[in-house]
């Protein structure tokens, strides 16, 4: 009979039998128990880097560029909580290429492929949520989500680095961090950020970036109407941390935008928007202000501040425009 412990592992391998239980070749067969270190080791994204490793149900659709194997990463299935839910995750493979970005995944109904040319992308997403992280990537071709283990976020980092590069156009790193961060830090001191933000938005620099202006907006409390006029909805954003410099919006924001109290959450979520990818920025103001930022995709992404914002929203509108 087969226990509690291996329903996790029956869901993601259809085939499994209790004969495989006897198997102590843990790398092929899913007997062990899911809080077990190995079922973790499983899961975990691999470099590639030859076509011998590659698994075979990609092949036919895997290639090499100009004779040089492309930077490649495997992400094995698995089960991921995405907002407090349970969500299966099918095997991907993710090459990088000079110029684009190509994603595979095996699905029920074979290989699915997207192609990400680098001039196409509209943003994209690093998120990063306790045990899991995860990229978004939307361009003209499609959208992709790619739901990973944490413990090799670091094998992403030159993917986001590329996407990033191919848009900036200077290279001045050194005097650029350090006046943002002296900057942050001073805003840090005053209490005008808190030092989790004053450290992310450190993190999101890149050789070349002009810091032309920050906002940082704490938590705020929005009224907003639901089923019918007179039933009252109250929210509150979660803190937000948006930087403008000379190539790019870079939004830095907590997992969840919108709840319903004021309990903390864990996790950040970095988006970022090329300038050129921006069709028009337009403001309401209410009882508070909210930033409409539409791309040339139709695609629309709000923000939220507080009224007291006011200058620092002219600020950025002069210098954006």
């Amino acid at each position: 009979m087969i226990s509690g412990s291996y329903l996790k592992d029956i869901y993601l391998d259809k085939s499994y039998t209790e004969e495989q239980g006897d198997s102590l070749d843990f790398t092929t067969n899913k007997w062990f128990s899911y809080t077990s270190t190995t079922e973790t080791i499983r899961t975990w994204p691999k470099v590639i880097s030859s076509l011998s490793d590659i698994p075979s149900y990609f092949k036919d659709f895997f290639y090499i560029e100009s004779n040089t194997f492309p930077y490649t990463i495997l992400i094995p299935e698995d089960i991921v909580f995405v907002r407090s839910r349970a969500k299966r995750t099918n095997t991907k493979l993710l090459s990088l290429y000079k110029e684009k970005i190509i994603v595979l995944e095996k699905s029920k109904r074979g290989i699915i492929e997207q192609y990400h040319n680098f001039y196409g992308i509209n943003y994209f997403k690093i998120e990063s949520i306790l045990l899991y992280s995860g990229i978004k990537i939307s361009s003209n071709n499609a959208v992709s989500h790619i739901h990973f283990n944490s413990i090799r976020d670091d094998f992403f980092k030159l993917i986001k680095e590329k996407i990033r590069k191919y848009y900036l156009k200077t290279n001045d790193k050194k005097i650029i961090k350090l006046n943002f961060e002296e900057k942050l830090s001073e805003y840090y001191t005053k209490g005008k950020i808190n030092y989790k933000f004053m450290n992310y938005g450190i993190e999101s620099l890149l050789p070349g970036q002009k810091i032309k202006k920050f906002i940082y907006q704490e938590p705020l409390k929005i009224n907003k109407f639901k089923n019918g006029f007179f039933n009252w909805l109250k929210n509150y954003t979660t803190p937000m941390l948006l930087l403008l410099n000379g190539e790019e919006l870079i939004i830095i924001e907590e997992p969840v935008k919108m709840k319903k109290d004021k309990d903390i959450e864990y996790g950040v979520v970095f988006t970022y928007i090329p300038f050129e990818k921006i069709e028009k920025i337009t403001f309401n103001k209410r009882d508070y202000i909210e930033m409409n930022i539409e791309l040339l995709n139709k695609e629309v992404i709000n923000l939220y501040f507080s009224n007291d914002k006011d200058k620092d929203i002219e600020d950025f509108k002069n210098i954006y425009n």
